[in-house]
């Protein structure tokens, strides 16, 4: 007798820590979850669109209640059973579409200066926003540092203000 073939097709670490994982087998396809050490092993048969949901915790399977004999009936003689799929949560609000950062960029030649500085506003998934600001000499990385704010409309009173800033100290704004 040959040993069974298992193909692992996913691998994914759920919040919990439990290891999931779909397996592809001689008998079809299997969701192995790894809690504590130890394997839980639920086949999906061949449907590979069970076995999917099954894995990406859309739907659990259950099998079809069946009737049980006095006598057990040989396995030959028992009806396939089929997996019937049951949502398990529904599923959570859509996900926003991600804002463009909004940045500006100045750069200070006038006096002998070889300056430049940028600021660039990046929206948070939390709801608030971070300026990153960039600065040095021209030809140079130069110094950065980050502010963090509450909302977005607090960051771009910021950096709009650091903007004025540096047209009053003799910047003038470069295109991106």
């Amino acid at each position: 007798m040959t040993p069974e073939t298992r193909t692992v097709i996913q691998t994914r670490t759920l919040l919990d820590g439990r290891v999931r994982s779909l397996v592809r087998t001689d008998a079809g396809f299997e969701v192995v979850e790894e809690v504590d050490g130890e394997e839980e092993c639920h086949p999906c048969g061949e449907d590979l669109l069970t076995a999917m949901q099954r894995f990406s915790g859309l739907a659990k399977v259950e099998p079809d209640p069946v009737v049980q004999d006095a006598a057990p009936k040989a396995p030959a003689d028992r009806p396939p059973r089929k997996a019937k799929l049951v949502p398990v949560a529904a599923p959570g609000p859509a996900v926003p579409e991600p804002v463009p950062p909004y940045e500006r960029r100045f750069s200070n030649r006038s006096e002998g200066h070889s300056k430049f500085w940028h600021g660039k506003l990046v929206h948070l998934a939390t709801g608030g926003a971070v300026v990153m600001c960039q600065w040095g000499r021209l030809g140079t990385t130069g110094q950065s540092k980050d502010f963090t704010f509450s909302s977005p409309r607090k960051a771009r009173e910021f950096l709009d203000a650091k903007c004025l800033e540096k047209l009053g100290r003799g910047y003038e704004e470069v295109p991106l």
